[in-house]
């Protein structure tokens, strides 16, 4: 592996051709390195072991963690769950790394300042061409905004909910005091007088 710009090691070289095996479709080692180099998104490389081998920039930007601090261990070091994740989401993901299948999970986390953050997590298995799982793909999205606006919209969906029911329960009381009524109602309206 080579030294990367930001002290992690490169990945290693990985040339795929599209569906019909066409020149067209292989992309160069440098032009995944651009890519793995420029997202916005974390990228990670595990090996089989779900140890850390490589991350990109916007991985370290994202959970605090350069390759330094992770080299060896666990990817759960710098995705470890927030108290309050769900188990569920939690357990997916633990349960995909250790039978090798692709996984995709959402759930707060920290980064490693104590920053409270919320990350996609998609993790996808490479084999070898005997099966043989190699490596794991980690792409790491922060899911923070949205799931902001989210809970936004649902306590504004809440609360407009709250108010229909209040404004249903006084007319139905006012239509109880007006059909009891034994004496005539006038109304006057104080804007036209």
């Amino acid at each position: 592996m080579q030294e990367h710009r930001h002290g992690a090691a490169s990945p290693p070289p990985s040339i795929a051709p599209d569906a019909g095996g066409t020149a067209a479709g292989i992309a160069t080692a440098g032009q995944l390195a651009l890519v793995a180099e420029h997202t916005r998104d974390g990228v990670c490389l595990l090996d089989a072991d779900a140890r850390v081998l490589w991350i990109n920039p916007a991985f370290v930007a994202l959970t605090g963690h350069d390759v330094t601090s992770l080299r060896g261990d666990g990817i759960g070091c710098a995705l470890a769950p927030a108290p309050d994740a769900d188990a569920d989401d939690v357990a997916r993901l633990r349960r995909a790394l250790a039978t090798g299948e692709p996984v995709e999970v959402t759930y707060p986390t920290c980064r490693r300042d104590g920053t409270r953050v919320r990350f996609a997590v998609a993790a996808t298995p490479v084999r070898d061409d005997a099966g043989t799982l190699v490596n794991w793909v980690v792409v790491l999205g922060d899911d923070t905004a949205r799931h902001a606006r989210e809970l936004a919209d649902r306590d504004h969906a809440a609360a407009l909910a709250r108010r229909a029911a209040e404004h249903e329960a006084a007319e139905a009381r006012l239509r109880v005091v007006l059909e009891t009524m034994t004496e005539g109602v006038v109304v006057h309206d104080a804007a036209t007088g």
